[in-house]
């Protein structure tokens, strides 16, 4: 298991990459797992607190006021979005379906727990479960505009040989860690 570098560069890609996948997976266009899939259940636990929310509004946008005159909102806490994905080349991820009734949600708040099943492909793959953290900004200034300003990016990658009808369970846990609640 690998787990992402810190750097500012790496950031970058890191967000921009799951921006991409996230995207993705909101159009609908999940892997085709093929007439046999497996089922891969992951369980995701993240965190990220309030100072660390603080100094990313604070490398985005300055200290306040963040410009004279206009109206800034951001909101009380950050979202949550994961998902994962089969890794097929350094940009192509393919999400993977979660199953009905476990869905993946948006998850407001500085923790991330949730567990949903996902259809995977039979064979060998690189799989990866991406978790991300956003914060809504707002402002007013010639008309209303909005951003996500990211907070927190994780990934964890998984070399796995899945069987047809196979079922296979992980949980991925995010440093820094604390037991959500």
């Amino acid at each position: 298991m690998h787990h992402g570098g810190t750097g500012p560069a790496r950031w970058l890609i890191s967000a921009g990459m799951i921006i991409l996948a996230l995207v993705t997976a909101a159009c609908g266009r999940y892997l085709d797992p093929g007439p046999e899939p497996a089922r891969l259940t992951v369980t995701v636990q993240a965190r990220t607190d309030s100072q660390r929310v603080d100094e990313r509004v604070l490398d985005r946008l300055g200290p306040p006021p963040y410009t004279p005159g206009g109206f800034h909102w951001l909101a009380p806490q950050p979202v949550w979005d994961w998902g994962v994905y089969l890794v097929r080349g350094e940009r192509d991820l393919r999400p993977l379906q979660p199953l009905p009734p476990a869905r993946v949600e948006s998850a407001p708040g500085f923790g991330l727990k949730q567990t949903a099943t996902f259809l995977a492909p039979p064979g060998e793959g690189l799989y990866r479960v991406l978790a991300e953290a956003f914060l809504e900004h707002t402002w007013h200034e010639g008309g209303p505009w909005r951003e996500y300003i990211p907070i927190a990016s994780h990934q964890m990658d998984m070399e796995l040989e899945m069987k047809p009808g196979e079922e296979r369970r992980r949980v991925v846990l995010f440093e820094p860690f604390q037991p959500v609640r």
